[in-house]
Order: structure tokens, then C-alpha cells, then sequence
């Protein structure tokens, strides 16, 4: 199940568990419409902070979709044309929806 990707045990990760390419596009293609829908316009994520359980790790701030977008651009993607026209698709959307740098969007701005 989903607790076996994401903790691999002593024999390696379930292979029952294996993200196959329709679950990929599946994932893109849900990445997209909460995108289009701009579900995720205000969203940001804060990542590290956490060395050692003290808390003073450095953190940084981003937004979810543009996490998103780097994550479609690095992964792997296998040879598959869903798969493909999902991740297409996503970082079509995701463009149309980025606000450019100078309209005050997201930093409590009155940008349309």
C-alpha cells in the first residue's frame, strides 16, 4: 500500500508498490486540474527546519505549484505517451497560472 512506498523495509520497497505509468499521469493529471482551478495559488510549503529535532535547520519557502513544475521537469518520466501528454499538459497549465514577478501576486498585492 502507499505506507510501503513510503517506508522501505530491511527487504527493499513493496513490488506491488511500484508506481506505474498510469499512476503517474493519474498524479499529473490531478496536479493539473487543482492548478487550472488555481487551488494552489496561495500555497507554499516550507521544507527543512528540522536538523536534528532542534529545529534550526535552515528552511526554505516555496510555492507548491512551482515545487510541482520541478519535480515534473526532473523526474524520469517513462516512455509513455500518457504519461508524457499528462506532464505536457501540467506544465502548460502551471505556466498559465504563474503570475510574473512584478505584479505583487501572492505578496497580498491587488493584481487581478
Amino acid at each position: 500500500g502507499a505506507a510501503a512506498v513510503l517506508e522501505e523495509g530491511a527487504a527493499g520497497p513493496d513490488p506491488g508498490a511500484a508506481v506505474t505509468p498510469d499512476l503517474l499521469a493519474s498524479a499529473i493529471d490531478a496536479a493539473s486540474a487543482l492548478t487550472a482551478h488555481g487551488c494552489l495559488d496561495d500555497l507554499s510549503l516550507q521544507l527543512g527546519g528540522g536538523d536534528g529535532g532542534d529545529g534550526d535547520g535552515p528552511v526554505l519557502v516555496k510555492r507548491a505549484v512551482n515545487l510541482l513544475v520541478e519535480s515534473v521537469c526532473r523526474a524520469d518520466l517513462p516512455s509513455s505517451p500518457r504519461t508524457e501528454l499528462s506532464a505536457l499538459k501540467f506544465l502548460l497549465t502551471a505556466g498559465c497560472r504563474v503570475a510574473s514577478p512584478g505584479d505583487g501576486a501572492g505578496e497580498g498585492g491587488d493584481a487581478p
